[in-house]
């Protein structure tokens, strides 16, 4: 298995029978491979794994340094005769900072900084006899914060802040009779949110301290503590705080170990708390919560001290549980989940406390398949699958030709269909469906061949038509509906089998038609359009047959067409696009 070295690609994807696979499948859906001693890892307890600039992956464990290259494994230990070794093999943490140096928290020998470029190891050790030393040899916890500064929390002597230019550091330990001081002297995590809030986890509760503008104002020197309080349900659920984590949305998470998840509301100065229920096999596997992760895809994965790891769902209270079995090969191996790093190919590396490094490989995940049963009612309706939608609720929906709408539950274990009725107004129009979008109201709409477009509203299980009227210019152009978009002002692009793209303008009623003009440099193009997407500039593509790929200018309301790739340009391959699509980098 080569992981490291592999570019990052963009999949395509062409469904001619349905195959769903989610992260948050069952259990039995995830697939693990396993790094362990017979891999030559130099022991089983991994507490922190991180990708270094050069594409490395670095395991701390209990004894000694693990680097990985995607083939093998070398073990860096320390050596009493050598300086240029690390300073214990009992490692508690790893920090890759943006000088492409790697970080190391040790048990005994307090902090190594490792300049990869050179080679080197530079030793930050508590001294007696030095008050700007490290305050602690027992490092459990790096971090590096907007400015560039590195901060560290030791097990028993506080947080400290490391000056990088004078090489010294700065300490915030519990003191009584500082009102404003640090809750605790034991700190397992820190981590900075978009406010520049500088987030620290203690053994007696979670604090924040506001961080300067620059390296030369690192901060306003002063904590504000949040607390569990027993008649406060909107207080924290408990004071051990473990490990935290800030979502790409800004959030702060915070894993409490012996009481669950809370999620930290800032306009409220509030907590929501996610317990573990015996009852409630969607509620978090444990309370004893051990690490936090969010993966490049913006799922939250939560691992714990004696239930395997967590996966929230996309209802945001809900949890798919994926337990150790150490019994099955391919099944995550331990259930101490201690620490999650993904590397640049989105491959999730779990290190585990006795079951060593478990891999998730989302491209090597075996596929579910969900057919029609001609024996079961129960199952999907039709085989011939044009379209496909995941929903915000983590609902699926599937639109095939000829058999109507396909609506899967949460859990892929229930089916509803939704299939045209003559006679009944509120049905689906048609039964062969082509194209699916869910709009920010959390309304489903549906493309059909030859039926018009649908808008089924969850709420109360009704569809709404729009047809096309030959008598009336403000309807629909055709009824052939091949793609849907929303764009960043609520109106809804849908494009024809015709090669005209209407939009529909929710706040007003009215319907802009776009036709086919091939005489006009800056008309629409194409017989057939076959996809349409607005990137996050808010520039709209259209696709289709024999038009190519076309770019909206609402200032000019026209659109460029990128032709076939000749020597004298780099447009697309030929001129049928079929699908397109914005990646994560834009």
């Amino acid at each position: 298995m080569h992981f490291l070295n592999s570019p990052r690609n963009i999949l395509s994807l062409l469904f001619l029978s349905i195959v769903v696979c989610r992260l948050a499948a069952q259990h039995s859906d995830i697939r693990f491979d396993h790094i362990s001693l017979e891999q030559g890892l130099s022991q089983s307890t991994v507490n922190a794994i991180v990708q270094d600039s050069l594409g490395f992956l670095w395991f701390a464990t209990q004894d000694g340094l693990n680097r990985y290259d995607g083939y093998s494994i070398t073990v860096l230990k320390h050596n009493p005769a050598d300086s240029n070794t690390i300073a214990d093999n009992s490692i508690w943490c790893l920090l890759s900072d943006r000088q492409a140096d790697l970080w190391l928290g040790t048990a005994r020998g307090g902090v190594d900084r490792y300049r990869l470029k050179d080679n080197t190891l530079i030793h930050y050790k508590h001294r007696d006899d030095d008050p700007k030393s490290i305050s602690e040899n027992d490092v459990i916890s790096l971090f590096e914060d907007s400015n560039g500064d590195i901060w560290l929390g030791t097990l028993n002597s506080g947080l400290n802040r490391l000056d990088r230019a004078t090489e010294t550091f700065e300490h915030f330990t519990f003191q009584k009779e500082t009102k404003d001081g640090i809750a605790n002297n034991t700190v397992w995590s820190i981590c900075e949110d978009k406010a520049k809030n500088l987030w620290v986890a203690t053994w007696a509760g979670l604090c924040r301290m506001k961080l300067g503008a620059n390296p030369g104002l690192p901060h306003d020197g002063g904590f504000e503590t949040f607390q569990y309080r027993e008649n406060d349900p909107a207080s924290l659920s408990g004071n051990n705080i473990r490990t935290l984590c800030v979502d790409r949305n800004g959030t702060l998470w915070v894993g409490a170990w012996g009481s669950g998840l809370n999620r930290f509301d800032p306009k409220t100065n509030t907590f929501t708390r996610f317990v573990h229920n015996a009852k409630d096999q969607s509620s978090l596997s444990s309370n004893l919560v051990l690490s936090l992760f969010e993966d490049s895809k913006g799922n939250l994965w939560i691992g714990t001290e004696d239930a395997g790891m967590n996966l929230l769902n996309k209802d945001g209270a809900s949890f798919t549980r994926f337990t150790g079995n150490p019994a099955k090969k391919e099944y995550l191996n331990n259930d101490i989940v201690s620490a999650f790093c993904e590397d640049r190919s989105g491959i999730l590396w779990i290190g585990t406390g006795a079951g060593g490094v478990n891999v998730y490989d989302w491209r090597k995940n075996r596929f579910k398949h969900y057919a029609d049963d001609l024996n079961n009612p129960a199952d999907m309706n039709g085989n011939d699958v044009w379209a496909i939608l995941e929903d915000r609720d983590g609902e699926v929906w599937v639109g095939t030709v000829g058999n109507g709408l396909n609506r899967f539950d949460r859990t892929r274990t229930h089916v509803t269909h939704y299939t045209h009725r003559p006679g009944s107004t509120p049905s689906l129009s048609h039964n062969s469906i082509l194209s699916l979008l869910e709009t920010r109201d959390g309304r489903i709409w549906i493309g059909t061949q030859g039926g018009g477009l649908n808008r089924f509203d969850k709420r109360d299980g009704t569809f709404a038509q729009f047809r096309h009227d030959p008598g009336n210019a403000n309807s629909i152009s055709l009824d052939e509906i091949t793609a849907l978009c929303e764009d960043r002002d609520g109106n809804v692009w849908v494009g024809t089998n015709g090669g005209i793209v209407d939009v529909l303008h929710l706040s007003s009623g009215k319907i802009t038609h776009y036709l086919p003009d091939e005489k006009n440099p800056g008309g629409l193009a194409g017989t057939s359009v076959t996809a349409i997407c607005q990137d996050r500039r808010g520039t709209i593509w259209i696709g289709s047959l024999g038009g190519g790929l076309q770019q909206f200018s609402p200032t000019t309301n026209s659109f460029r067409q990128y032709m076939p790739a000749t020597r004298g340009n780099t447009g697309p391959n030929n001129n049928t696009v079929l699908s397109v699509f914005e990646d994560s980098q834009g």
